[in-house]
């Protein structure tokens, strides 16, 4: 039976895909579960449509994300966490937390994979954090500070 996968089911198959798989498994296990519908004409158009939708809007994500890089090298992100006396953090700061502090200042959203930062920042101080998105780089001064 050919199944349009919804879900990604490891070692079976990945969301989006159409696969031919054993009419057992996929009464049994696969459309019951909502990980996956019959392959029918119908189903295969909607998915295809929604994938072209979704691509579509990716790539204008994308160009944003491109366009406000060169406004990100104005911006100073602040980070405050809890250091001891001789301005070493408690906790590292990772990727993620870069993301979410540039997203409540610049109101940008971006994927911590952008982000090229090799080791969390683990001292008080200043950091130019280098990112890089579809061959366009910028860099956001993060400031850290020790809190109380």
């Amino acid at each position: 039976m050919k199944i349009i996968f919804l879900h990604d089911i490891p070692r079976i198959g990945r969301k989006g895909e159409v696969k031919e798989i054993s009419d057992g498994y996929a009464l049994n296990f696969v459309i019951p579960r909502g990980l996956g519908v019959r392959a029918t004409e119908s189903e295969i158009k909607k998915i295809q449509s929604q994938k072209s939708a979704s691509d579509a809007e990716k790539k204008v994500q994308e160009e944003l994300l491109a366009k406000s890089l060169d406004d990100l090298s104005a911006i100073t992100v602040t980070i405050k966490e809890k250091a001891n006396d001789k301005g070493h953090l408690f906790e590292g700061i990772h990727k993620e937390r870069v993301v979410d502090e540039i997203k409540k200042t610049a109101g940008i959203a971006l994927d911590p994979e952008y982000i090229e930062l090799p080791k969390p920042l683990k001292e008080v101080g200043q950091f130019l954090v280098q990112i890089a998105a579809h061959g366009k780089k910028g860099k956001v001064k993060v400031v850290v500070e020790a809190e109380g």
